[in-house]
Parts: C-alpha cells; structure tokens; sequence
C-alpha cells in the first residue's frame, strides 16, 4: 500500500496511527517512488523488439 499524504501534519497522523496498530511501514523518498514507476514500466515494456545502441543513445542525450 502507498500513500501519499498532503502534508506533513498528515504525515505524522498517518505515522503514529501505523505505530500504534503495530503495522510496519517504511517512509519512502520521492527518488524510491520514482524509481518504483520506472520498474513498474519497464516490466510493461515490450521485449520482443530490438533497438540499436545508437538509438538508445541518441534518445538519452536529449
């Protein structure tokens, strides 16, 4: 489960509330969250075609 709280009073709510259930939570940075997107597409990703280095490339220097 992910959430995105508002702010950082909501934040705190959120937190003490998963303590005091006894849940664990782990508080993920907005850098963890990205690259969870970017594993999520890349699974998506269609496999069956093949790109060469210098497109790859060509697309990263942009």
């Amino acid at each position: 489960m992910l959430i995105r709280p508002k702010n950082a009073e909501e934040a705190d709510l959120l937190q003490r509330l998963v303590l005091r259930m006894g849940v664990k939570s782990h508080r993920l940075s907005e850098d963890d969250v990205l690259d969870m997107g970017l594993a999520i597409l890349m699974r998506k990703a269609d496999r069956t075609k093949k790109v060469s280095e210098e497109t790859v490339m060509k697309l990263l220097r942009r």
